[in-house]
This record gives structure tokens, C-alpha cells and sequence, in this order.
């Protein structure tokens, strides 16, 4: 495949690259290997869960168990569910992963945080997939807009 040319098998040191090429397998063994050393080596830390939400998508799948992991992996090695002031789950409310969202929010995500202006309730209703989104946000305390 492409992306396993770009990121060469052996390579530990660059999760974000990882992450973002879909090549879960080798971030499992980046972590369970030195948790805290991998995530301090990455390039960039702070974006360590929107890089797996993109190489989701980039996989164009729906996401197994194991795949899924991948954000419990990376929340207890000490990733950021939110990457300066984004919050993770409003990009899986835009790219429709209820999965994800359910997970994220699983993992403490805040359901009541707006990026850029833009409540995260108002992001699920504009989903095919809104009332299930919806629902799995309020379910873990999201408020309405007060707009």
C-alpha cells in the first residue's frame, strides 16, 4: 500500500504518521513497548486522536473493536482528547462516526465543548446519522445551545 511506503514498517517514532496512514498494528506496538516515550516523541502530541480519527476515515471502514482501541490506547498513555482548543469529538460528529463518538465520550471527552462558536449538538443534527449522535450526547450531559 502507498501509505506503508511513506512510513517505513520499523518506524516507532512518529505516531502521528501512524495514525494518520491507518497503520494501527504498528501504533499498538509503539505503545505497549514505552507508552510515555512514545507519545513524547511524537511530532506533535496535542493532535495524537485527530490523527487516528483521519486515518479512520482514510481507511473508509467501519472501525472494529480493535481499531477503536487504538483511542483507549492513546487517552491512557497520556494523548489529549482535544488538540488546541478542537475538541475530537466535534470531528467525529462532522465526519458522521457515531462509533467514535460513542468512545470518545467513553474516554471523558466533553460533550459540551463548542469549536469555533459551533455546539457539538448542532454538529450531530446535521448528521444522517443525528439522532443517534444526539442521543449519545446527551446521554453523557450534552446542554442545547443557548443560540
Amino acid at each position: 500500500a502507498f501509505y506503508e511506503r511513506v512510513v517505513p514498517k520499523d518506524s516507532t517514532q512518529d505516531l502521528n504518521a501512524l495514525l494518520v496512514a491507518g497503520l494501527f498494528d504498528q501504533v499498538r506496538t509503539a505503545l505497549s513497548e514505552d507508552p510515555a516515550h512514545a507519545i513524547s516523541q511524537s511530532p506533535n502530541a496535542q493532535a495524537l486522536i485527530e490523527d487516528a480519527l483521519n486515518g479512520f476515515d482514510r481507511l473508509n471502514r467501519t472501525m472494529d473493536e480493535a481499531d477503536l482501541a487504538i483511542l483507549d490506547l492513546l487517552v491512557s498513555a497520556g494523548a489529549p482528547l482535544d488538540c488546541d482548543g478542537v475538541s475530537s469529538l466535534f470531528y467525529a460528529c462532522q465526519g458522521q462516526r457515531a462509533d467514535v463518538v460513542e468512545r470518545l465520550l467513553l474516554l471523558g471527552a466533553d460533550p459540551n465543548l463548542t469549536t469555533e462558536g459551533v455546539h457539538l449538538l448542532d454538529v450531530a443534527m446535521n448528521s444522517p446519522v443525528s439522532e443517534t449522535m444526539r442521543s449519545l450526547l446527551v446521554k453523557h450531559g450534552a446542554q442545547p445551545s443557548n443560540g
